[in-house]
C-alpha cells in the first residue's frame, strides 16, 4: 500500500476530528464516524489498520488518556469518591441488619420508641387544653 494513501487518511481522520472539535463534540467523534464511512470488506481498510496500528497504540491512544486526565477536576473526584464510600458503607451496614434478625429487631426498637415519644411529646396534655 502506497504511504500517499495513508498519510492522506491520516490527514482526512486529523480534520474530521478538528471539524467536530470546533462544532463542540469530542474530536474522536469525528475519527469514529469516518471509519464507520470507510468498508471493512475491501483491502484499504485491513492495510490501513496493518499500517496505522502501532501509531494509533503508541502515540494516539496514550495523549487521549494524558489529555483526558488532565481535564479531571481533583476536589470533584474526591467528593465523589467520599460520596461513594460513605453510601457502600451505609449500605453494608443495612444489609447487615437485615441478614442479622436480633441486629434487625434492635434497630426497630431503638426507632419505634424514639418515635413515639416525640409524638407525645407534641401531643397537648388534657386538662391544659385550650379553650
Amino acid at each position: 500500500m502506497n504511504e500517499v494513501y495513508v498519510c492522506a487518511t491520516l490527514v482526512v481522520v486529523l480534520a474530521t476530528g478538528l471539524v467536530t472539535d470546533i462544532i463542540g463534540i469530542y474530536a474522536l467523534f469525528g475519527a469514529f464516524v469516518l471509519r464507520v464511512l470507510v468498508p471493512e470488506d475491501e483491502p484499504f481498510a485491513g492495510a490501513l489498520v496493518e499500517k496505522v496500528e502501532d501509531l494509533v497504540s503508541g502515540l494516539f491512544l496514550p495523549s487521549f488518556f494524558v489529555s483526558s486526565g488532565l481535564k479531571i477536576d481533583e476536589a470533584t473526584m474526591f467528593y465523589l469518591l467520599m460520596f461513594s464510600i460513605h453510601l457502600i458503607q451505609r449500605i453494608k451496614e443495612e444489609t447487615d441488619r437485615i441478614r442479622d434478625p436480633q441486629l434487625f429487631q434492635q434497630g426497630l426498637r431503638q426507632r419505634v420508641p424514639l418515635l413515639g415519644r416525640e409524638l407525645r411529646a407534641q401531643k397537648p396534655q388534657r386538662g391544659h387544653e385550650f379553650q
